[in-house]
Formats: C-alpha cells, structure tokens, sequence
C-alpha cells in the first residue's frame, strides 16, 4: 500500500481517519533529508522561462525515491526536476512502527536563468520546447530601443517573431508572437 501523504494529513487535520485500516498516520509529513537542485536548462534561462514545477515522488519504504511523475510544469523545467527529483531521499514514513511506502508532491520554482539578451531570446524562438518559444516572443514584445539597446535589434526581434509567425503551429506561442509584434511595431 502507498500512502498519499497530502491526501493522509489532509485527513487527520480534518479529525478523520487516515488509513483505511482505521491506523492513524504520524502527524507530520516525512522530511526530506538530500535535496538535488535541478539544473535550469540553458535554453530555459536563456528564454526568460520561469515558473513552479509540481512533481509527484513515490517514495520506498527506505527514503529512496522510486518513481516521479510531473503534476504540472512547462517543458523543459519538468524534465530537469524530473532528473533532479529521482536522487531526493525522505526519512522513511513509519506506520505502526514499519517503514511504509508514500506519494508526497513537492514543488519546484524556476525563477529565471539569469541576463537575457536579445539575441538569447532570437534563438530560443527555434526551441523544440512550445514554452520556451512562448516565453521568448513574450519576452521580445518587452524590447525597447534606448541607451542600452539599439534599433538594429529592435528590428532583429522584429524579423525574427515575422518569421516565427509564419511558421509556428502552436496558437499558444502564434498569440504570444503576435502580440509582441504588436508591441513591437506600436513603439
């Protein structure tokens, strides 16, 4: 049996039982005791993508993570907490003294990779990944031409989001073009 830690706590705070054998869980969620960053991926960073991964962990009756499954989070961030995720180990969950197998789902935040340049952003238009090029053209709506900027890239992130547009499949990431080309060509 696997217990679901979230759903067993939830349970007791709430005055119920938290095992269908009527045992009462621990009251305090297992902790975990070796945490492996993810590494962000260059692209990612590269494109100014950020954002929370939520990735599921069943855990063996040891603390070593034997599976992970992503609950929600943009690719590639998933993949890189996924990696990650897989060499965490948790204290071992004791029930009525045993060690017991659990689910626990923990989060991960992405909150940016570092300087994004314009022509990061241009490159990452060519990602595999609909995120990453959603973020970039999001991101490329933001360019304005100023001491730190010139209008040469201004025209660059132009031409580039033109040619993504006539090209990309996804609407998620043609909306996010368009709309920086609308910026872009209102400024």
């Amino acid at each position: 049996m696997v217990w679901n830690v979230v759903v067993a706590l939830a349970a007791i705070m709430l005055g119920g039982q938290a095992s269908p054998t009527g045992d009462a869980m621990p009251p305090k969620q297992p902790r975990r005791i070796r945490y492996v960053a993810p590494d962000y991926p260059r692209e990612a960073a590269d494109a100014g993508l950020a954002g929370v991964v939520l990735v599921k962990c069943d855990v063996g009756r040891d603390g070593k993570v034997l599976e992970t499954t992503i609950v929600e989070g943009e690719s590639p961030l998933a993949e890189a907490t996924l990696k990650a995720a897989k060499q965490w180990r948790y204290e071992p969950l004791l029930v009525a003294g045993k060690p017991t197998e659990f689910a626990v789902t923990a989060s991960v935040r992405f909150d940016g990779g570092g300087k994004i340049t314009v022509s990061g952003l241009i490159d990452s238009l060519k990602s595999p990944h609909e995120a990453v090029r959603t973020s970039a053209a999001t991101w490329l709506g933001r360019v304005q031409a100023g001491p730190q900027l010139s209008s040469t890239d201004v025209a660059r992130a132009t031409h580039a989001l033109q040619d993504l547009i006539k090209v990309e499949k996804s609407p998620r990431v043609s909306a996010a073009a368009n709309d920086a080309l609308t910026r872009l060509k209102g400024r």
